[in-house]
């Protein structure tokens, strides 16, 4: 699989949104989409220390090929602000 490092830049946080995407070296067009929620504090890096197994599900069968993303979201909890300051749930539901 290939680990790509990107950035989004959206009005809907105050920073850009720093992600990491595992795609399967054939592409990954038609394939599920696994949207990887960390725990707070937690950077796109969580993804990439989870490659090796990732793969390894994968070669074994445990676990369809698929497309796997997580993002750098700090301490948000993936949720909108009261003050609509950072709004991470309508991010990631659009």
């Amino acid at each position: 699989m290939i680990l790509e490092q990107k950035e989004l830049d959206t009005d809907l946080i105050s920073d850009t949104c720093a992600y990491a995407v595992l795609v399967p070296e054939e592409g990954g067009e038609g394939l599920p989409f696994l949207y990887l929620l960390h725990g707070g504090g937690v950077s796109r890096n969580f993804l990439t220390n989870l490659q090796p197994q990732l793969e390894g599900a994968i070669d074994d069968g445990v676990i369809d090929p698929l497309l796997i993303a997580t993002s750098s979201a700090g301490m948000s909890y993936y949720m909108d602000s009261h003050d609509g300051s950072e709004q991470w749930e309508t991010l990631l539901m659009a």
